[in-house]
């Protein structure tokens, strides 16, 4: 857990984060794992994954749940 309450440090773990990713993604990894993205991640996912896999997630997600309801305010 972050301890936002000091001085600039969701930035700069913010920014850790994103050199950690795109160093990974550099590498070939992942950084998915078996949990997924989820919300934290939400911002990295277009470099997680191809825009056509986010569309095939966005139109699974449309046909299982068309008016939103499960999981409301989720990013996927």
């Amino acid at each position: 857990m972050v301890d936002d309450t000091q001085p600039g440090v969701k930035r700069r773990s913010g920014a850790a984060l994103d050199d950690l990713f795109r160093q990974v993604h550099a590498w070939g990894g992942s950084i998915t794992g078996e949990h997924g993205i989820g919300i934290a991640k939400k911002r990295w996912w277009p470099l997680a994954v191809s825009p056509e896999v986010r569309a095939l997630h966005r139109a699974v997600k449309q046909a299982l749940d068309p008016k939103g309801i499960l999981n409301p305010g989720k990013f996927l």
